[in-house]
C-alpha cells in the first residue's frame, strides 16, 4: 500500500514555488516597576537573523490531490530555539472516498473569500469534506490534534515553549457547514475539544492526576459576510461552553467553574482604486463574579492562533484578549505580560499601492474588562465596565514587491508599543525581510 502510494504520488503533475527569505529582526521593551517608593526600569532586548526556505506545492491527478506549504528556518544567534519547521495554512493529502474526500494533515477552517482575517484556526489530523452542491460545502473533523495552529509569522521572534508543557492527551472534533453564493459567504461551525491531561490547568482536580481532570470546551460559530461594490462587511458570533474543573470553593455551588462565554466580531473592508482600509472589533464577554470577586462562570475562551499580527503584543508580551487554549493548554492569566484577559480589541489598518510599492499603517488597541467586583458576565458596550488601562501598538510597513515579474521582494516593518501609565510598558520593534522566488 505504501509503495503504491509513493509511485502514484510521484506521478502527479506538480506546481511548485520556492522562496528563500532573509530576515533581520529586533525588538526591545522597557517596563517601569515601583517598589518601596523606588522606580526600577527593566529592559528586555532580543534580535536575530533568520534564513527561511518556503515551499508551496500543489499536485492533482483525477480526484487525488495534495497541497504542501511549509517553511524551514535557520537562526544565526539563538541556538536554543528548537522550532525549525513550521507548516503553512494548509499541508494535506486528499483521497477520494465515494462522494467525500478524506483529508490527511493540516487544513485551515473554511473562511470568507472576501475578508482577510489575521485570526486563524484549523484541523491537524484527519477528516472529511464534500462539495454538496454549487453553494453548499461540508467539512467534518474526525480527529484533530489541537496545538494552537502555530504559524511562523506568529512566533518567529517568540522564545520556545517548554516541550514538557506541550505534551499530553487531548483531541478535538467538529464540523463546518458553508453556504456560498456570488458575493455572500456564511458558515456554521461546531467544535468539541477535550483537554485530557494536557496543560497545567487540567491538573487542578488533584484526585484526577495523572490522567488529568478532562476539562472540555465546545464552541458554536456563526459567520456571515458579503462583498459589495466598494466594501465588505462581516459579522461573527461565537458561543463557548464547557467545564474547568478546579478545587472546591464554598462560595460556589458547583465544584467546577462552568465556561459560559460569547464573542462578537465585526469586520469592515473598503476598496477604492489602490487604497484599502480594514476595521475589526473583537468583543468578548467577561467572567461572571459575585460581590467578593469570586469567579462563578468563566467568560469566553478562544482557540487557534493569536488574533493579531502586532509583533510586540503577540511575540513579546504574548497578551491574548481573552482566555485562550494556547499551545500550553487552557489559560486565563490576569497579567499584562503573558496575560489572557478578556478585552475589547480594535484593529484598524490602511494600505496604499503605487505600482510595486505598498505602504501600510495599522493600529491595535486593547482595553481590558474590569476584573474585580460583581459582574453578570455579559458582553458590554458601557465604558464603566472597562479598565482605564490600555495597550496599543502602531505598525508601519513598506513593501517593494516584484514577485510576479522579477521574483523578489523587500519589506521593512517597524512598530511602537505604548500602554497606560499604570501598566508602564513601552517597546519598539523592527525587521527587514527580503526574499527570492525560484
Amino acid at each position: 500500500m505504501v509503495k503504491w502510494m509513493f509511485v502514484f504520488m510521484i506521478s502527479l503533475p506538480i506546481w511548485a514555488e520556492y522562496t528563500i527569505d532573509v530576515i533581520s529582526a529586533y525588538k526591545k521593551t522597557t517596563e517601569e516597576k515601583v517598589e518601596q517608593n523606588k522606580t526600577t526600569v527593566i529592559e528586555n532586548k532580543y534580535s536575530d537573523n533568520i534564513i527561511q526556505l518556503n515551499t508551496n506545492m500543489d499536485g492533482k491527478r483525477n480526484l487525488l490531490e495534495y497541497k504542501i506549504q511549509l517553511s524551514i528556518n535557520k537562526r544565526s544567534k539563538d541556538n536554543d530555539f528548537k522550532d525549525i519547521l513550521y507548516l503553512g495554512d494548509n499541508c494535506y493529502l486528499l483521497l477520494p472516498i465515494k462522494k467525500f474526500q478524506l483529508v490527511l494533515g493540516r487544513s485551515l477552517f473554511p473562511e470568507s473569500l472576501y475578508l482577510k482575517k489575521q485570526w486563524k484556526d484549523g484541523m491537524e489530523g484527519f477528516g472529511l469534506k464534500a462539495q454538496i452542491s454549487d453553494q453548499f460545502f461540508l467539512q467534518v473533523y474526525l480527529v484533530d490534534f489541537y496545538r494552537g495552529f502555530p504559524l511562523f509569522e506568529k512566533y518567529f521572534l517568540y522564545k520556545n515553549f517548554s516541550e514538557v508543557n506541550q505534551k499530553g492527551e487531548r483531541f478535538r472534533h467538529g464540523l463546518t457547514f458553508v453556504y456560498r453564493k456570488e458575493t455572500l459567504f456564511s458558515k456554521i461551525q461546531f467544535t468539541y475539544l477535550n483537554l485530557g491531561n494536557w496543560g497545567d490547568g487540567t491538573k487542578d482536580d488533584l484526585k484526577a492526576q495523572p490522567k488529568g481532570d478532562s476539562d472540555f470546551i465546545y464552541k458554536t460559530t456563526f459567520h456571515i459576510s458579503e462583498r459589495l461594490k466598494y466594501f465588505t462587511i462581516g459579522f461573527e458570533l461565537q458561543i463557548a461552553r464547557g467545564i474547568d474543573k478546579v478545587q472546591y470553593n464554598p462560595n460556589r455551588k458547583e465544584k467546577s467553574i462552568p465556561i459560559s462565554g460569547e464573542l462578537i466580531c465585526f469586520y469592515f473592508e473598503s476598496y477604492w482604486k489602490n487604497l484599502k482600509t480594514n476595521f475589526e472589533v473583537f468583543l468578548p464577554d467577561s467572567d461572571k463574579r459575585n460581590k467578593q470577586g469570586e469567579v462563578l462562570e468563566s467568560g469566553f475562551v478562544g482557540e487557534g492562533t493569536h488574533p493579531t499580527n502586532a509583533l510586540l503584543l503577540n511575540q513579546e508580551l504574548n497578551f491574548y484578549p481573552s482566555g485562550w487554549i494556547t499551545p500550553l493548554g487552557l489559560q486565563k492569566v490576569n497579567s499584562y505580560r503573558e496575560g489572557r484577559m478578556n478585552s475589547l480589541w480594535i484593529h484598524i489598518g490602511s494600505s496604499l499601492r503605487l505600482d510595486d510599492l505598498h505602504f501600510g499603517l495599522e493600529l491595535d488597541h486593547l482595553t481590558p474588562r474590569l476584573s474585580s467586583g460583581a459582574s453578570n458576565g455579559g458582553i458590554s458596550f458601557q465604558r464603566g465596565d472597562y479598565s482605564n488601562n490600555y495597550l496599543a501598538e502602531v505598525t508601519a510597513f513598506l513593501l517593494y514587491d516584484k514577485r510576479l515579474t522579477d521574483g523578489y521582494f523587500i519589506k521593512v516593518n517597524t512598530s511602537k508599543l505604548t500602554t497606560s501609565k499604570e501598566i508602564g510598558l513601552e517597546g519598539t520593534s523592527a525587521y527587514i525581510q527580503g526574499g527570492i522566488l525560484f
